[in-house]
């Protein structure tokens, strides 16, 4: 994700005698038109507005050759008295045309049941959108985020190392899949068959970190309420308060304790956790050292995530780590120039020099057809417009547009594992599939409230079109080039197929070897699918203790239920000229 003081250019359209509709360009110039002209003496702002979105879809969309002319699609027929919404369904129609090979949109959204099926959801396109630009966070935050200001700003505090809240998410499971476990919760005072909350996952520096508070936790109470199934719009209200009391509960030494938490501003570590474990196989005798690391978000890489990023390889270094885990599953993406750099510590040292990744634009922009580009201002950092300059300027060739790994560190591995989800999009699968050709690469699903089998599935990348005047415009990113790797390989819309499904086990701490997802990475590194831990980690550190009960249960076919969601999916937000 770029952010528009340090890398993003915006493009400004002002509909003054300077833009191309009051010089009333005719739609002759446009391919594909059938001849029509268009009446601009007559049209209002607004006209002018929604053929915009047409014209600059027309010619920069990543698929603009699926689309129709304009005598057919008639962008005015969107128009109403919301415009914002209008905008939103023109967009959305135009994401329509261009369909994969069984039929469906690049751009089809989905949502799942609750039985963890997907699901067609049409009420958006799962890429493109449009917004007020006052709403967004300069430069583009999140797909759809044509939220309030106050949901942006968090959004783009995300990305700079900072947040606004508690710093927890819940998640609900069946209470008889505590049974076995050293917590078993009392079956006399919880029906099995009942929802109970956990912790899934904690904020590094947050209120609810230093509270000590921990993924894990069994939440009994939140302001009072308890906390069950049947009453989540109330803990959705709780949770949405800037005060919470919450009560967590440990059923083996039946220890209740009482939080006050209030909501604050802080600066995360963008690591949940990393550690270093040394496991043997009781069955084949195989003993390996594991680096783990589960990583939040790619937020901005030199005032954010450059020292963790460092302090994480330096450790896995001295170390001598033999294998590596790296978990995104709650990871929904950020900063693409994070994930670069992210990439080239865990690239094998002969990927030095290689090709990381390249960027696809369509034939219009390589060719440099892309007229309409010259309306669009280039801007500097501190986002003014460079006089003279357009988007039509740069270099949108495969040449320009091909990345090249340098090593760096020297963790130098065959092999990676990465533990992923739903919820892992954009940069996560980016960083993912530039590795791919350069070493053996395996994901494990982390399956909750779906079956774990595909990440979110985001290869689309974007820049920022505005339109209108500067003090009441619209931010518009449609789908402008896909990313792939060294072998060609991209095209994940429908998410990344995983290789391995095991259950988001909240129950037990990222990095705990008992959380399934991770033992999951376990059995196969060791070569043992029958490998079950022998002992537990400390949440304080690195001492391990004897486990007073092993959970061997299945928990194959359990559905978990989700509090909101657990991330935000990031846009692949670029700089053209970087």
């Amino acid at each position: 994700m770029i952010s528009i003081h340090k890398l993003l250019v915006a493009a400004v359209i002002f509909f003054t005698a300077a833009s191309i509709y009051s010089c009333k360009k005719n739609i002759d110039d446009i391919p594909d038109d059938g001849g029509v002209k268009l009446d601009t003496a007559n049209s209002t702002w607004a006209d002018r507005l929604y053929d915009s979105v047409f014209f600059y879809a027309k010619e920069i969309y990543y698929w603009h050759d699926k689309l129709p002319a304009y005598k057919e699609f008639l962008p005015r027929q969107y128009k109403t008295s919301d415009t914002l919404m209008g905008l939103q369904k023109e967009v959305f129609q135009l994401t329509r045309y261009a369909k994969d090979g069984v039929g469906r949109s690049y751009e089809q959204a989905i949502d799942y049941d609750k039985y963890g099926q997907r699901i067609d959801d049409n009420s958006h396109a799962k890429f493109s959108y449009v917004a007020y630009t006052k709403s967004t966070m300069n430069g583009g935050a999140v797909s759809n985020a044509l939220l309030n200001n106050d949901y942006s700003k968090n959004l783009k505090m995300t990305l700079d190392g900072k947040e606004n809240n508690f710093g927890f998410v819940l998640g609900f499971i069946p209470a008889k899949y505590s049974y076995g476990t050293a917590d078993s919760i009392d079956a006399a005072k919880v029906d099995s068959n009942s929802y109970v909350s956990f912790v899934r996952f904690i904020t590094k520096e947050s209120p609810a970190y230093y509270a000590g508070i921990r993924r894990g936790d069994y939440v009994t109470k939140l302001n009072g309420i308890i906390v069950n199934d049947d009453n989540i719009n109330a803990v959705e209200r709780a949770l949405n308060g800037d005060h919470l009391n919450i009560t967590t509960y440990k059923p083996s030494t039946k220890v209740e304790k009482n939080f006050s938490l209030n909501k604050s501003t802080y600066r995360f570590d963008p690591f949940f956790k990393d550690t270093v474990l040394t496991i043997t196989s009781p069955n084949n005798g195989v003993s390996k050292k594991i680096g783990y690391a589960a990583y939040k978000s790619f937020t901005e890489f030199d005032s954010s995530s450059k020292e963790p990023l460092e302090r994480v390889i330096q450790r896995f270094t001295s170390q001598g780590i033999q294998d590596l885990v790296i978990d995104l599953r709650y990871n929904g993406g950020g900063w693409v120039n994070t994930a670069d750099n992210f990439v080239d510590y865990l690239a094998p040292s002969s990927a030095h020099g290689k090709v990381k990744m390249v960027n696809y634009y369509n034939t219009l922009m390589q060719q440099k057809k892309a007229i309409i580009l010259k309306q669009l201002p280039q801007r500097d950092e501190n986002d003014k417009i460079k006089p003279g300059l357009t988007y039509f300027d740069y270099d949108y060739s495969i040449e320009s547009n091909t990345k090249k790994i340098a090593k760096k560190g020297s963790i130098d591995l065959p092999r990676i594992f990465f533990i992923v989800s739903s919820s892992s999009a954009s940069a996560s699968e980016m960083m993912i599939n530039c590795l791919k050709p350069h070493m053996n690469v395996t994901l494990v699903g982390a399956s909750f409230s779906d079956d774990g089998k595909k990440t979110y599935g985001k290869p689309i990348g974007f820049f920022e079109v505005r339109m209108g005047p500067e003090n009441n415009s619209f931010s518009m990113w449609v789908s402008n080039f896909e990313t792939k790797n060294a072998l060609g390989e991209g095209g994940y819309y429908a998410g990344m197929s995983t290789d391995y499904q095991a259950f988001d086990d909240i129950r037990y701490d990222l990095g705990d070897p008992r959380e399934r997802c991770f033992r999951e990475a376990i059995r196969l590194i060791l070569g043992d699918n029958k490998y079950t831990p022998p002992v537990t980690m400390s949440r304080y550190g690195g001492a391990i203790r004897s486990a007073a009960t092993t959970d061997q249960g299945s928990m194959k076919d359990v559905r978990g239920i989700s509090l909101g969601p657990v991330t935000n999916i990031y846009d692949m937000v670029i700089d053209p000229s970087k």
